[in-house]
């Protein structure tokens, strides 16, 4: 997806909440700000949402020396979601379709987003999940698609969310017995988003292969992105996509099949998939 003018006011509140979150003084922030709108008033709006992040997350180091700013309230999401982790467990093993409820799960942890909300309260969002369901739902479609795959690419968004893709993944396994499935992280810190430390955290690196998509973008720009990244998305029969990030990058530029997993939290984001925002979506993107 393209930039909108709609975008630059997220883009100044991300810069100041990560400014403050990196333990910046008041000075430190203002400059931070005054930096990302003088890099805003140079943009193109062909460019793409991520990469705004991506300069951003690098401003922060630069002028504040902190590469890692949500470190901490990252290990608190996913220390969060681990703690609801059996109930929810246990609810996807009770479910009449526990395919289905995993999906509905793992997009409901959507929602533990420091990057799209200055703040979140994380178990109060938890605790809303079993009311949710999907309002644009191709879970039909894949389930016919997926039932004659060999390898499926998982890209994942955000920590905490996390937790909820391993329930995810653990039913797709147990389920397609003969299903490679690899998971994907972002190549560095960027905002809350996933990375190794977080997959070995909760333990999904026990569960399947993790691989980095090389890039440090709050997102997934297939030219940014690793050889080996590209090498398995190519390959992949079947690919699934969590996030907003995940969605502005690659919706409309994939080469297969792909679903996109999402809490719509934007009207930019609404409009362009037809859902509106809070809703969830399960969206099977054609092959351009």
């Amino acid at each position: 997806m393209k930039l909108y003018l709609d975008c630059y006011p997220c883009f100044i509140r991300q810069a100041l909440n990560s400014a403050r979150m990196a333990g910046a003084d008041e000075k430190l922030q203002r400059k931070v700000v005054l930096e990302t709108l003088k890099k805003l008033s140079t943009l193109s709006l062909n460019q793409k949402s991520p990469d705004i992040v991506k300069y951003i997350s690098a401003l922060i180091t630069e002028i504040i020396g902190n590469n890692d700013p949500y470190k901490d309230i990252k290990k608190k999401s996913n220390d969060i979601a681990l703690s609801f982790y059996p109930f929810f467990k246990e609810m996807i093993q009770d479910s009449r379709d526990p395919l289905l409820q995993a999906f509905k799960i793992s997009a409901a942890g959507n929602i533990i987003d420091f990057g799209a909300h200055s703040s979140v309260d994380i178990e109060a969002e938890i605790k809303k999940i079993p009311e949710l369901s999907f309002s644009i739902n191709d879970y039909s479609k894949f389930k016919e698609e997926v039932s004659g795959s060999e390898l499926l690419l998982f890209i994942g968004d955000n920590a905490g969310e996390i937790v909820f893709d391993k329930l995810l993944i653990e039913i797709l396994k147990k389920q397609y017995t003969e299903l490679e499935i690899i998971y994907a992280v972002r190549g560095g810190p960027v905002l809350n988003d996933v990375t190794a430390a977080d997959a070995e955290y909760t333990g999904i690196s026990k569960l399947v292969k993790v691989i980095s998509s090389g890039s440090t973008t709050a997102g997934t720009i297939l030219n940014e992105c690793s050889g080996e990244f590209l090498g398995v998305y190519e390959s992949a029969d079947i690919v699934i996509s969590k996030g907003m990030g995940n969605y502005e990058t690659l919706n409309g530029e994939t080469v297969k099949n792909i679903y996109f997993i999402l809490k719509i939290k934007c009207d930019l984001i609404a409009r362009n998939t037809g859902a509106r925002v809070n809703e969830m979506i399960f969206k099977r993107s054609l092959p351009v």
